[in-house]
C-alpha cells in the first residue's frame, strides 16, 4: 500500500491481502480464481500484453483503506495450442509438449472483465464498478484505472477503440460518473492513464486535438483547457506540481522531429541542458524525473553524445551533482 503498512498480492489467480506487511496472517479476498481461466488482480494474456502493459491489476487508494481490482473470465475465449521445446540437451524434452493459451482473435470472444472494490474495514465484500455499456456496448474493454482522491477513475473503451468513456466513481455508493467522452471517427484511441490532483479536482489528459496529441485539462463540469501548444506531440506527462502549478511534459516540436525535450507550461527545461563533460555539447533527446516534492530534478540526454545524468534545483536550475 502507498503507506506502507499492507500488503496485497496474487497467488494462484487470487488475491491475498495482509494488514501487516510483516505479519504472516493472510487474508483470502478472492476465491474463484483458476489459472488460466479466472484472473483475479492479475490481467489475463491479451490484457497483460494489449492493454494495461503490466502484471497487476490491483489499485490500493492513497491512504491504503481501499483496494481496487480488475479481474478477467477466460471461460469463453478460444484456446490456442503451440509447442514447447525446451532443452534440446535435457532427456527430458526428446519431444516437444503442447501447451494451449486462451487467445482472443478477431471476430471471437474477448475475455469479461470485471472492476471491483473492497472497503479494507471489511474483506468479505467486493462491490462491483458496473461498465456504461449504453456508451461503450457489452463487447467493451477496461482501459486504465486510477485513484482521484477517494475515487477511482476507468476509461472503459468500446471493441473497436474508437469510443472511450472516462467514469468517475464513488466508492462508498459505486454510483459513477462521466468525465468526458472521446471518439475517434478516422482511427482509434491511444490509451494514457490521467494525472489528476490529490484531491481529484483536477485531471490532465493526453489526446488528438487536429492531429496533434495535446495535453487538455478536465476542470469541473465539462471544461477542457489545453495546456500544451499546438504543433508539438506531447509523448508523456512529466508530473504536476500542484504548489506552484507547475505542468511538466516530455513533447517534440514539429519544427526539430529529431528532437525531445521537456517542458514546463510551455517553456522548455531541456532545451539549454549541455554536457559538461564533451565541450558543452547541446542535448538533443532528453527525459527526466523529480524528486517527490519537485524541488530536484535528474535529467537525462540520450543523444547526440554519450548518454549522461545530471541532477538539478528545479527552482535554479543549478547543476548539483555529477555524471552519472
Amino acid at each position: 500500500s502507498p503507506n506502507g503498512q499492507s500488503l496485497a498480492y496474487v497467488k494462484d489467480n487470487n488475491v491475498y491481502y495482509r494488514a501487516v506487511i510483516l505479519s504472516t496472517s493472510e487474508i483470502s479476498l478472492t476465491t474463484d480464481g483458476v489459472p488460466g481461466v479466472i484472473y483475479n488482480g492479475a490481467p489475463d494474456w491479451v490484457y497483460e500484453e494489449e492493454v494495461f502493459g503490466t502484471d497487476s491489476t490491483l489499485w490500493f487508494s492513497a491512504d491504503g483503506s481501499h483496494l481496487a481490482m480488475a479481474s478477467f473470465d477466460d471461460t469463453d475465449v478460444k484456446e490456442f495450442s503451440y509447442h514447447m521445446y525446451g532443452d534440446p540437451h535435457d532427456p527430458e524434452f526428446q519431444y516437444p509438449e503442447e501447451y494451449k493459451l486462451r487467445y482472443p482473435k478477431v471476430n471471437t470472444t474477448n475475455p469479461t472483465v470485471h472492476l471491483r472494490v473492497m472497503n479494507l474495514a471489511d474483506t468479505t465484500k467486493w462491490h462491483e464498478l458496473p461498465a456504461p455499456e449504453i456508451t461503450v456496448s457489452a463487447d467493451h474493454i477496461l482501459g486504465t484505472v486510477n485513484w482521484i482522491g477517494n475515487d477511482l477513475g476507468a476509461i472503459w473503451m468500446n471493441r473497436r477503440q474508437n469510443s472511450a468513456t472516462y467514469q468517475r466513481c464513488n466508492v462508498e455508493t459505486q454510483v459513477c460518473k462521466q468525465m468526458v467522452a472521446v471518439n475517434e471517427q478516422n482511427g482509434w484511441y491511444v490509451l494514457y492513464t490521467p494525472r489528476c490532483t490529490k484531491s481529484g479536482d483536477r485531471c490532465f489528459f493526453l489526446g488528438n486535438a487536429n492531429g496533434w496529441q495535446r495535453i487538455w485539462e478536465l476542470s469541473g463540469e465539462d471544461t477542457i483547457t489545453y495546456k500544451s501548444p499546438e504543433k508539438y506531440t506531447v509523448t508523456s506527462i512529466n508530473g504536476y506540481d500542484e504548489s506552484k502549478d507547475n505542468l511538466y511534459y516530455t513533447a517534440v516540436p514539429a519544427s526539430a522531429p529529431q528532437t525531445r525535450h521537456v517542458y514546463r507550461n510551455g517553456d522548455c527545461l531541456t532545451c539549454s541542458l549541455k554536457d559538461k563533460f564533451s565541450n558543452n555539447a547541446p542535448c538533443n533527446y532528453a527525459s527526466i524525473s523529480f524528486s517527490t516534492d519537485f524541488s530536484y530534478f535528474a535529467a537525462t540526454c540520450s543523444g547526440p553524445t554519450p548518454s549522461y545524468t545530471q541532477i538539478y534545483r528545479t527552482e535554479n536550475f543549478l547543476w548539483r551533482i555529477g555524471k552519472t
